[in-house]
Parts: structure tokens; C-alpha cells; sequence
């Protein structure tokens, strides 16, 4: 999509003066493996993933970061464990990205918030709090570039994230590509059928269909399963145990 350069528009082009190139990039879906998640169970990017994005589709010199304010939320004690007691301090930050294109300077804005836990040094708190806030609103400016740079996290459904499985079938194909059915694994240690397990890429898309699209998700249902294999090597039978388990409603379970 080229963008619009008639000085008689309003403003920049549907393509914001960015090249095809760099257009495809942003569009093309969210790899999971760059995903993480925090304590409290939320999918995220890291702040030097973005910034390292940014830098290989902008370009170095193609975009750069204002902070335009920094706001001291709190500072309060903080009871830690073991009698413990120390600072906890939190931030609010408000950044502007500005992205170079060939309708020249194209900006975004984002809040960001950060907070730290000091308990000996109250003055490294709040730096650290700082970068973290500056960082947050980082990305926020940057997610509405497109799914390579967060946007793709704000579908709940995570139908922009690629877990490395082709879902998409041909055009002239009746029906959607199945998936491979996990069969219970034999007492041999191969099956004549020559069944091997799938790899964790092929596997977590199955979990994903039962709610189960986060990596502390995914570890409470092997912790409920009793399994212990690292996810890489488990077996046919264990993830079969996996998916029907994944398939029993949390709270039927917990009845039981």
C-alpha cells in the first residue's frame, strides 16, 4: 500500500509513508516464543524486544523517543518476608515515539507505569521505577505500529499470535487443515504407526482451544496433571493426558 502524498489531504496517507516492506513486517502475526508473562498471569513483551523491533523495521536513525512527563505515583514502607521491611515506590510516564516516513515525522503516544522495591537503598528505587515506567509507555506508543510490536497481545483470542502451526487451509480446499490427533502413547517404546509426540510449537495451540494460552497456564495444568517432564520431552501418552484433562472444566475437577 503506497501512501498518499497529495498535499491537499488532510494528513498522511492510509500507510503513513511506510514502505511495503515494512508494512508486511508489522502485519505478519506475533511469534509466541518472544512472548512472556508476569506473575499475575499476563502475556507481555519485553522492552528490549520492542526496541530492538522498532530499530530493525524503523531503522536507528528512523524513530526516536520523547519522554514528555514523569510522575511520582507513591512511596510507601513495604513488609517484606522474613521481617523484612523496606520502600516501594511507583511511577506514571507519558512518551511520544516519533516514526521517520515519507510524509515526514508520524508520532504516537503512550502512558507506561513502573514500580520498584528497594530495602536498603530508597534513591535506586526510584530509578528503577523510572526506567520502568519510561519503558512501559515505550511500548504502549509503539503497540499501535501494528502485531510485531504488541498490538497482537490486545486480541484476547490471540488470533494474530503464530504458534508455528499452519491452520490456514487452500483456497480451494473444502475444509480447514486438522490438526495431528495426539494418540495414547504403546508400551514399546515406538508404535508401529511410528506416533511420536508432538513439539511444544504444535502442542500448545491444542491447549489454547481450552483456555490454556498462557505459559502459567499451561504449567498449573501439568502441576494438576502430576506431570514433571519438561514440556519439550513429553511423551504421547502425557500429552493425551494433557488434553483430556485440559478438557474438564477447572471446577468439576476441584470436586472431585
Amino acid at each position: 500500500m503506497a501512501a498518499q502524498k497529495n498535499k491537499q489531504d488532510a494528513g498522511p496517507g492510509p500507510a503513513w509513508g511506510l514502505t511495503e516492506e515494512q508494512l508486511k513486517v508489522l502485519d505478519t502475526d506475533l511469534k509466541v516464543d518472544v512472548v512472556k508473562q508476569n506473575p499475575e498471569g499476563y502475556d507481555y513483551l519485553p522492552g528490549d524486544y520492542v526496541m530492538r523491533a522498532a530499530n530493525a523495521i524503523f531503522g536507528f536513525a528512523g524513530w526516536r523517543r520523547e519522554t514528555k512527563e514523569m510522575r511520582l505515583l507513591g512511596e510507601r514502607d513495604y513488609a517484606g518476608k522474613e521481617g523484612k521491611t523496606g520502600t516501594i515506590v511507583a511511577y506514571a510516564a507519558h512518551a511520544t515515539v516519533y516514526v521517520r516516513t515519507a510524509d515526514g515525522w508520524v508520532e504516537s503516544d503512550g502512558w507506561g507505569y513502573g514500580e520498584s522495591i528497594y530495602y536498603k537503598n530508597v534513591i535506586k528505587a526510584h530509578e528503577n521505577a523510572i526506567k520502568g515506567a519510561e519503558t512501559d509507555a515505550t511500548k504502549r506508543a509503539l503497540v499501535k505500529w501494528g502485531d510485531q510490536l504488541g498490538l497482537a497481545l490486545y486480541d484476547k483470542g490471540k488470533g494474530h499470535v503464530d504458534y508455528g502451526t499452519d491452520d490456514e487451509a487452500p483456497a480451494a480446499a473444502p475444509a480447514q487443515k486438522p490438526r495431528p490427533a495426539v494418540q495414547p502413547a504403546p508400551a514399546a517404546a515406538a508404535s508401529p504407526s511410528g506416533e511420536v509426540p508432538l513439539a511444544p510449537s504444535e502442542f500448545f495451540p491444542q491447549l489454547v482451544q481450552y483456555g490454556y494460552k498462557g505459559e502459567k497456564q499451561r504449567n498449573a495444568l501439568k502441576d494438576r496433571a502430576g506431570i514433571e517432564t519438561p514440556w519439550a520431552e513429553l511423551t504421547v501418552a502425557e500429552q493425551q493426558a494433557l488434553l483430556e484433562l485440559a478438557a474438564v472444566p477447572v471446577e468439576k475437577t476441584a470436586a472431585e
